[in-house]
């Protein structure tokens, strides 16, 4: 397995402006990347399907990101990966009670 893959998903993409978005989780058909740096919800997601083509890359991503959580949170959805610095995240959500809205 390459370093820089992980279930066949590049580890990152670092975008025209030299934005850096990190593999933070795959579930069937789709990854997720998160570009920790920024707060902007319309910039700090990427989707891409599972030939690595990127599907959105705006809000719709973000909102797409935030659903698919949910779903994984609850038990709805299964997570193939989950990286250790989105593990962290979610357990930020957990604490700050997102989920149980």
């Amino acid at each position: 397995m390459s370093k820089n893959k992980i279930m066949g998903y590049n580890t990152k993409i670092v975008d025209e402006w030299e934005n850096v978005f990190e593999l933070a989780m795959i579930v069937p058909g789709f990854a997720y990347y998160a570009n920790y740096e920024e707060s902007d919800e319309n910039g700090n997601t990427i989707v891409v399907n599972d030939k690595n083509e990127i599907l959105s890359n705006n809000i719709f991503a973000n909102n797409d990101f935030m659903q698919v959580l949910e779903q994984v949170n609850a038990g709805k959805l299964q997570a193939l990966y989950i990286s250790d610095k989105m593990k962290e995240n979610i357990d930020l959500l957990r604490e700050s009670g997102y989920f149980d809205l």
